[in-house]
């Protein structure tokens, strides 16, 4: 078998002009994730048509490297050279994870030696925020209709971390936040001990970071492309139906992320603790960080 087979690591050595990088899977595994400069030939087409990719030697994948496997064994007794992927797309899949992360790792140790931080301009917004009890905060977290019937105050101009620091009344531990007419990302700082509640406004936060003294709670986040960076902190984020082309990167020495029913996000790295909770259903399940980058994408590659 070995000989049919190369490994992910092996194969970034070799010169891309000198093979050709065939994906056997079906149409809709392949539209959702693949190898850049694979082509796409599905198993049944290529092994009814080889003929027509013998002028170079053939790497194949699957998911996991089992049917390649197979589909190699059938071209070598053509006598086409071909190779299949071993651990197919997710070993290629992993492999990236890791480098991600290998360079996420050099950017924080680059950025630790800095020895004055750059300042950078907050975005700024309207806030509604009130104290709520622990019931109104976990009626929040369950339903999006129900909003608490509570007084507001209203803070203008400014930005989120300001608005939980100058709350009036007395501390429940408990705030229901509402944004609206929110400008530009910022990097937002949870009060130790509170549990933040964000949603029902009519924007979504853009947040360029989080550093979560406390818990805090997102329905509904503004980034699209943007990136946002966990750090360090006791407390817990969670965010609930987010969907962003941008990435998760966590910066902190324990971060805790928790996903609420349907999460499609650019990538993840650096998170220590993932939580992804069907709400729907009420289940959740503690992930290791691979694992919960790779849910979403095992579930379409299969």
């Amino acid at each position: 078998m070995e000989d049919y087979e190369i490994s992910v690591q092996e194969l970034s050595k070799r010169d891309a002009d000198s093979y050709i990088l065939i994906d056997i899977r079906d149409d809709s595994s392949y539209s959702y994730g693949n190898i850049p400069g694979s082509l796409h030939v599905p198993k049944d087409i290529l092994e009814a048509d080889y003929e027509k990719y013998k002028d170079k030697p053939l790497i194949l994948y699957c998911k996991k490297g089992e049917t390649s496997a197979e589909t190699v064994q059938f071209l070598k007794e053509k006598n086409i050279e071909a190779k299949s992927l071993k651990g197919g797309y997710l070993a290629w899949l992993m492999e990236s994870m890791k480098q991600e992360e290998e360079q996420q790792d050099a950017f924080v140790e680059e950025a630790d030696v800095q020895t004055e931080p750059a300042t950078t301009a907050q975005g700024t917004g309207t806030y509604e925020v009130a104290f709520i009890n622990e019931g109104q905060f976990n009626t929040c977290l369950r339903t999006d209709e129900d909003r608490p019937d509570v007084e507001m105050q209203t803070m203008e101009k400014t930005t989120l971390t300001n608005a939980l620091n100058s709350m009036e009344g007395d501390n429940t531990g408990y705030c229901l936040v509402v944004p609206h007419d929110l400008e530009d990302e910022e990097d937002i700082v949870v009060p130790e001990g509170m549990n933040v509640f964000v949603g029902y406004g009519d924007g979504d936060v853009k947040i360029r970071s989080i550093t979560p003294n406390g818990n805090i709670t997102f329905w509904g986040v503004g980034n699209d492309k943007e990136s946002i960076e966990i750090k360090e902190g006791k407390g817990t984020v969670t965010f609930k139906q987010l969907h962003m082309n941008g990435e998760i990167k966590g910066t902190g020495a324990d971060d805790t992320v928790t996903f609420v029913d349907d999460a499609m996000i650019g990538g993840i790295s650096g998170i220590e603790n993932v939580h992804r909770i069907d709400d729907h259903r009420g289940v959740g399940r503690v992930l290791s960080v691979r694992i919960a980058v790779l849910l979403d994408r095992v579930d379409r590659v299969a």
